[in-house]
């Protein structure tokens, strides 16, 4: 019993700091678009959600455009370079 219990606590801890990773690579990805997190969120969702690993190249363009056309109309300064660069960053 003591073993697991050491296990899931391990675990949990391990998974906590994987979720800070993900918040703080968010951050900085909304930070470079010049809006908030809280906007990268809802245009992703209005995007269909975030294409999965084995997505294919025309699924991920069609999402990276539904996302630019979301994100420009919250900064209207941002521009497709600047989108491409941040979205290229989040990638890797």
């Amino acid at each position: 019993m003591r073993s697991t219990l050491v296990t899931a606590v391990a675990l949990t801890v391990l998974a906590s700091g994987a979720v800070a990773q993900d918040r703080a690579r968010l951050q900085d990805f909304a930070t470079k678009l010049g809006i908030s997190k809280w906007n990268v969120i809802g245009c992703a969702r209005g995007a269909g959600g975030r294409p999965a690993q084995d997505a294919t190249e025309e699924q991920r363009k069609a999402f990276a455009q539904a996302m630019y056309k979301c994100v420009s109309a919250k900064n209207p300064q941002l521009t497709r370079e600047q989108f491409r660069d941040a979205l290229l960053a989040m990638r890797q």
